[in-house]
């Protein structure tokens, strides 16, 4: 299994993960081997970058991801703090449902 977190800047992945993919897939285009991936995001509005999700739920299964599910993580700023993690509950539920559900 394979997670993925992306942070998403003016509505898509951030440069530097758009240039290290790019490049990886010209090496080996099937680049996640039919691999589960798990994709995650979050920005600091409150759609927690939903456009970056999309794109690469997308663009993920043409390189051999098959994605097993996805979580978004909005206004990061007011749902995280670095020594508690998530201080939502509701969102902290929603992700531990999620990754209970694909351990099974």
């Amino acid at each position: 299994m394979i997670f993925i977190s992306f942070a998403e800047y003016n509505g898509s992945y951030t440069a530097a993960f758009k240039n290290i993919f790019d490049w990886a897939t010209q090496v080996k285009n099937q680049l996640f081997e039919n691999k589960k991936v798990f994709l995650m995001a979050t920005s600091t509005g409150a759609r927690g970058g939903l456009s970056v999700l999309e794109a690469a739920i997308n663009r993920f299964p043409r390189h051999g991801a098959e994605i097993v599910g996805s979580y978004l993580l909005p206004s990061f700023y007011l749902n995280f703090e670095t020594e508690n993690g998530i201080i939502d509950s509701e969102l902290l539920d929603s992700l531990n449902k999620k990754l209970n559900a694909i351990q099974k």
